[in-house]
């Protein structure tokens, strides 16, 4: 008797161990990643500010991605606080592209200018879109930074006409 209980104890584990294995197979499989999802695939990020903008190029802001293909556009506005105005470069890069923005605020003391950028790319591993930003001036910040990058199935960067 007790040899049949012993057994029925060790169906009963192996039962359960077997259920829980796949409980947390279908749950892994179930669950959304960034990895795997449908094209086109959007993903937006955003960082309001006032974020100081450094004299050294530095970065202001990034997006993670996965790996894929993407068209990348960024948008930001500069604010001054210096009184004879001021200006700043930025970088937007995705991959080995990228796009370069100078802009000047030459108004004076809390003029603003917006700055778009957008590159394209594709990443053969998980990186990062990054926005990095140097200061010409005294004082100037980005604000409302957006950066959103669109995962195609085809990438295909042409010359214009």
């Amino acid at each position: 008797m007790r040899e049949r209980i012993r057994h029925s104890i060790s169906t009963l584990v192996v039962i359960g161990a077997a259920a829980v294995l796949l409980i947390t197979t279908v749950m892994t499989l179930a669950a959304p990643t960034e990895a795997a999802t449908s094209i086109p695939w959007v993903k937006m990020g955003y960082k309001d500010g006032p974020i100081a903008i450094p004299d050294l190029v530095g970065q202001v802001a990034a997006l993670p991605l996965p790996a894929g293909k993407y068209v990348v556009s960024a948008k930001l506005y500069l604010n001054s606080g210096d009184t004879d105005g001021a200006s700043a470069y930025c970088r937007l890069r995705v991959g080995n592209s990228w796009d370069d923005s100078f802009q000047v605020a030459t108004v004076g003391t809390n003029m603003v200018e917006t700055m778009a950028l957008n590159a394209a790319s594709s990443l053969s591993a998980p990186g990062n879109v990054t926005l990095r930003c140097q200061d010409y001036g005294d004082g100037v910040t980005a604000n409302w930074i957006k950066i959103t990058a669109i995962r195609a199935g085809t990438l295909k960067i042409v010359p214009l006409d």
